[in-house]
């Protein structure tokens, strides 16, 4: 859980997990790979749902939304993760999180199972290069 954000531990108490400005990194182990841009994080002894900031994936039942989810799940899933939170400008709670010594968002856009959330990307010449180059591999 974020270990700023002052009054955000009392809803995290409950279970919820909420990011904000200036929130801490974090640890915790990937539980579940929930679609290709979601995942639900064990730490300190809660479960936290977590979507990966800049980045979107088709979801279950959409065209790729399995590959997508696979992709996630074996970069991921059972693995000690670096969760770093954030809110987008919506005030949704959203995070960079680090699988295996690779951020999970840049990886679901360099495989081609992700792309760029434009409105949201704080690094957008970076991952709009990775985009590009999924697109011209064809991937």
């Amino acid at each position: 859980m974020p270990r700023s954000c002052g009054t955000i531990r009392a809803v995290a108490a409950l279970g919820l997990s909420l990011a904000c400005a200036g929130a801490f990194a974090y640890t915790g182990k990937v539980v579940r790979v929930v679609d290709g841009d979601t995942v639900v994080i064990a730490a300190d002894g809660r479960q936290s749902t977590v979507r990966l900031a800049e980045v979107a994936a088709p979801k279950q039942g959409q065209a790729f939304g399995d590959r997508a989810r696979q992709a996630l799940a074996g970069l991921c899933l059972n693995a000690s993760v670096e969760v770093t939170p954030r809110q987008d400008p919506y005030g949704n709670a959203v995070a960079q999180v680090q699988c295996q010594g690779r951020d999970a968002g840049e990886a679901q856009v360099r495989e081609g199972m992700a792309w760029v959330y434009r409105e949201f990307s704080q690094n957008p010449g970076r991952l709009y290069a990775l985009e590009q180059e999924a697109q011209a591999a064809k991937r």
